[in-house]
C-alpha cells in the first residue's frame, strides 16, 4: 500500500487525497481512507475515472446504501442519483446550512458526490465541524445543552428544492423527527453539536418563538469561519463527508453555468 498522499483544506477540517485510484482499492488502503474520513470529516478525490456502477461500489464499502426517498435512482443503478442545476435554473439544491436528513428518525452516515460537469467558477460546498462547534461552546451552554432535544421537520426550503429538481418522484414531500441536541458520534465517542437551521424548528418542551434565539445562537456559532472548510469542485472528483460530523452548504453563485454530480447516501443508525 501506498502512504495516502493527504492535502488539508483547512484547520477545521478537509483533506484532498492525490494518490488513490477509487476504482482499484485494497484492503489496507481502504482502512487507510476511511481512518482520513473519520479524522478530517470531509474526503476528496480528484481526477477519478469511475463508471456509475464502481461510484456505487465505492459508497458501499461504507455502508448499504439509502434510496431519496424524493428523487429518482439512474436507471439499473439505484440508489445512485443526480443533482443537476441547468443554466436556465434559479435554485441550488441544498443552499442552506444543513446536515441531510435530520428530519427523520435515523439519519444518513455520509454523504457522496461524483463530479460530472462543473462551472467554470463557483459551485463550491462549504462544510462546518460540528465537534468544534460543541468543544468551544461555554461550558454553561454545554451543560444547558447536554439533556436537550429539538424537533426537526421538512420546510418550506427542502420541499421547494425537491419540487424543482427534474428527476423528482413526484412522492408528497413529508418527515419528522427527535433528535438530541447533542449527539455522540457512533464511530468516534466525540460530542457534536446538531444546529441545522433547514430543518430544526424548535426545542422539545419549548415553543417556535422561545426557541428562536437559541437556535440562532447556536447556528451562528456552529457556522463561524474558523470552524469551516470549503471545497471547489472539478470534474472526475469524488467526494464524500460524515453526515453524522459536519454540516454543508451549496453555494449557488454560478447563474448561466451548469453543474451536475453523481450523488449516493449511505445508511445511518440511531444516534445516541
Amino acid at each position: 500500500m501506498k502512504k495516502l498522499e493527504i492535502r488539508r483544506l483547512a484547520g477545521a477540517m478537509g483533506a484532498e487525497i492525490l494518490n488513490v485510484d477509487l476504482a482499484n482499492v485494497d484492503e489496507e488502503t481502504w482502512e487507510a481512507i476511511h481512518d482520513a474520513y473519520l479524522q478530517h470529516i470531509a474526503i476528496f478525490f480528484p481526477n477519478q475515472q469511475l463508471d456509475v456502477g464502481q461510484f456505487r461500489a465505492w459508497g458501499m464499502r461504507f455502508g448499504s446504501l439509502d434510496t431519496h426517498p424524493y428523487l429518482k435512482p439512474i436507471e439499473g443503478f439505484a440508489p445512485v442519483h443526480e443533482l443537476y442545476k441547468g443554466p436556465a435554473d434559479k435554485v441550488v439544491f441544498g443552499g442552506e446550512w444543513h446536515a441531510d436528513f435530520t428530519f427523520l428518525p435515523v439519519y444518513p452516515q455520509a454523504i457522496s458526490l461524483y463530479a460530472q460537469i462543473t462551472p467554470a467558477y463557483g459551485g463550491d460546498t462549504l462544510y462546518a465541524n460540528r465537534y468544534l462547534a460543541y468543544e468551544t461552546l461555554p461550558q454553561r451552554y454545554k451543560d444547558l445543552l447536554e439533556s436537550m432535544e429539538a424537533v426537526f421537520s421538512i420546510t418550506d426550503f427542502y420541499e421547494g428544492n425537491v419540487q424543482l429538481m427534474r428527476n423528482k418522484i413526484g412522492k408528497q414531500v413529508s418527515g419528522g423527527a427527535v433528535h438530541k441536541v447533542v449527539q455522540v458520534h457512533p464511530e468516534t465517542g466525540r460530542k457534536n453539536l446538531l444546529a441545522c437551521p433547514a430543518f430544526i424548528k424548535h426545542f422539545v418542551g419549548m415553543t417556535v418563538p422561545e426557541s428562536k434565539p437559541l437556535i440562532e445562537f447556536l447556528v451562528r456559532h456552529s457556522t463561524r469561519p474558523e470552524l469551516t472548510a470549503r471545497y471547489s469542485w472539478k470534474k472526475n472528483t469524488v467526494g464524500i463527508w460524515d453526515n453524522r460530523a459536519a454540516l454543508h452548504y451549496a453555494i449557488n453563485d454560478y447563474a448561466g453555468m451548469e453543474r451536475h454530480m453523481y450523488r449516493l447516501v449511505v445508511s445511518g443508525q440511531e444516534a445516541n
